[in-house]
């Protein structure tokens, strides 16, 4: 995403360190450009952490299929 900011602003997201939650922050100058890459950003995270839960719950039923003591 740097391409796309140009060289004019950064990207950081992190875990908060006091609440269940992740943080996106975006700088730059174009402050349209920026809440439009916020909330792709916010989308794309959003998608993957339903994917890894999805997979996680499809390895616990495969671990529960295989062994029943689970």
């Amino acid at each position: 995403e740097t391409r796309r900011l140009e060289g004019d602003g950064r990207i950081l997201v992190r875990a908060s360190g006091t609440e269940p939650l992740i943080r996106i922050m975006i700088e730059g100058s174009d402050e349209s450009f920026i809440q439009s890459l916020v909330n792709e950003c916010a989308e794309t995270l959003k998608n993957l952490l339903m994917t890894c839960s999805l997979l996680v719950h499809i390895f616990k039923i495969s671990l529960a299929i295989f062994n029943p003591n689970i």
